[in-house]
């Protein structure tokens, strides 16, 4: 796919930005972090099919964040209603959310808890435009 079809997406800049750091895989702290075995049993709200994966779209959400130098409040990119239950579940045990953080990324992702308050829309502007775009970008288009 042309970048001139990805522009259509989103404006040139953010475009050309994106496929600058795209480049940047996932580290292999992240990769082989399992997750899932410290908090897929406090999932409670996510049904028990979808826990594991759930934990992994986590992931790549919190590398789209630091990829993006989105670490911080107020924040540009916004999770899924799925991806957010499971951060949620992740911050209520802060020793191994605040480890997790500072082993694969050596900094804290903060939660801007602000946006929960937006509206269905600007949530749906946030989440689709940005994160669905750059999702597509760096795990689906380049790989």
């Amino acid at each position: 796919m042309p970048e001139k079809h990805l522009t259509s997406y989103m404006n040139a800049p953010f475009t050309i930005f994106i496929m600058a750091v795209s480049n940047r895989t996932m580290n292999k702290k992240l990769v082989r972090h399992d997750l899932f075995s410290e908090i897929g049993e406090f999932l409670d709200s996510i049904p028990a099919s979808m826990k594991r994966a759930a934990t992994e779209e986590y992931k790549k959400f919190l590398h789209l964040k630091f990829v993006m130098e989105d670490t911080e409040i107020p924040a540009i990119l916004s999770p899924s209603t799925l991806v957010d239950n499971v951060w949620h579940a992740h911050m209520l045990r802060p020793s191994a959310y605040n480890n997790f953080c500072q082993s694969v990324f050596g900094k804290l992702i903060d939660h801007d808890m602000a946006g929960s308050k937006s509206s269905d829309d600007e949530k749906l502007k946030r989440y689709y435009h940005k994160v669905c775009f750059v999702n597509f970008v760096i795990f689906i288009y380049l790989l």
